[in-house]
């Protein structure tokens, strides 16, 4: 849940226009990812300690979506992670002396991406996952990656992904993750 979340606050908050077919894929793609880490977290989420290491997990992600959102707002464009933590091109050092600003102007955004992960470590308690209900949520992630990858097979999109491939289209079209 928190990845699909955090993906559509940040499409629908950095994009200028609305596309329903490349949110669809957006979505998928974010539902997979998603999918996958509740798979992982599922083997220690019976624990008390495990609560707070999904809760942890799940804060990292939100950050990293937080990054994008205020690289995007900054820069116009998206960047991996590695290009902002290697400094690229002054990237980091510009965007450190521009970050008090933008928390400043868009906290209420940033209390939007962490709603999950509070929400999760205010009200959820340690559940023993059943390994019945772990081939389902396998069986959805298959399900959530041919979606997404079918979505995107034709025309432009298929080129993004394949042949044209950038960091920054890659997320307006398919999604951070």
């Amino acid at each position: 849940v928190t990845a699909v979340y955090c993906e559509s606050l940040l499409h629908l908050w950095t994009m200028k226009s609305f596309d329903p077919g490349r949110f669809a894929a957006v979505l998928a793609f974010a539902l997979g990812f998603g999918g996958i880490l509740g798979l992982m977290l599922s083997f220690i989420g019976g624990k008390k300690w495990g609560k707070w290491v999904s809760a942890g997990l799940m804060t990292l992600v939100t950050i990293v979506y937080i990054v994008e959102y205020f690289v995007n707002d900054a820069y116009m464009c998206y960047m991996p992670l590695a290009t902002l933590l290697s400094g690229a091109q002054g990237v980091a050092t510009d965007f450190s002396g521009i970050v008090v600003h933008l928390i400043a102007q868009n906290y209420w955004r940033i209390l939007g991406f962490l709603l999950m992960p509070a929400l999760y470590a205010l009200l959820a308690a340690p559940v023993q996952t059943r390994w019945q209900t772990r081939g389902i949520v396998l069986a959805c992630v298959a399900a959530a990656y041919g979606l997404s990858f079918g979505l995107v097979r034709g025309g432009t999109d298929a080129e993004r992904m394949n042949d044209a491939y950038n960091f920054d289209s890659a997320v307006r079209c398919f999604g951070l993750n």
